[in-house]
């Protein structure tokens, strides 16, 4: 039997800013047996993180996978835990086989041979409705409802895309331009 190499993706460039640091995944030390769930956001990460818990914990029920399931990624997650060097200590404790999470373009994610990675995608327009619905029942002081789904759309799937672009240290990447012609023509025909 012949061996076949696999070329993973390389990390091409980070994203800080305030909701994202993909530095923290630059040294995070991977275990042979780690699944990464990679989505965009409202592109079903919680549904898919169920269905890996169940499956790890032979379906064991009333898991709480936001503590065991963790966004590496996420601003609010690290600040969560103090430092990253924390949270690599929280999930070092972590017995159970880890699922962990990423909001991640593929090409702002360090990739490794050792985990397995599964990755979500969700058409555009349905990521849009669930963010519009989101959206619409949050309740904070100063966050303002959104009007439209067009204004979600607008806002939170288009120009997160040109976020990602404007963070890119390489300009010859053009996967992220060709996601943002596809969501507006997705925009019109909504």
């Amino acid at each position: 039997m012949i061996e076949k190499s696999i070329n993973y993706p390389e990390k091409k460039f980070e994203i800080q800013n305030y909701i994202y640091d993909s530095t923290t995944w630059n040294n995070f030390k991977f275990r042979d047996d780690d699944i990464i769930i990679v989505t965009y956001p409202k592109s079903g990460t919680t549904w898919t993180q169920q269905i890996v818990s169940q499956l790890i914990f032979n379906g064991k029920e009333n898991l709480n996978i936001y503590n065991m399931s963790l966004c590496l990624d996420l601003r609010p997650q690290i600040e969560l835990y103090g430092t990253k060097d924390n949270l690599y200590k929280t999930l070092e404790k972590q017995t159970h086989r880890r699922f962990l999470k990423s909001h991640l373009p593929i090409d702002a994610l360090v990739f490794s041979s050792k985990p397995k990675y599964i990755c979500v995608i969700r058409d555009g327009r349905d990521v849009a409705c669930s963010f519009y619905s989101h959206l619409s029942h949050i309740i904070y002081d100063g966050v303002e409802r959104p009007k439209s789904i067009h204004e979600v759309f607008q806002k939170y799937i288009l120009e997160q895309v040109t976020l990602v672009e404007a963070d890119s240290l390489d300009p010859r990447l053009n996967s992220h331009i060709e996601l943002r012609s596809l969501l507006t023509r997705s925009l019109k025909i909504i």
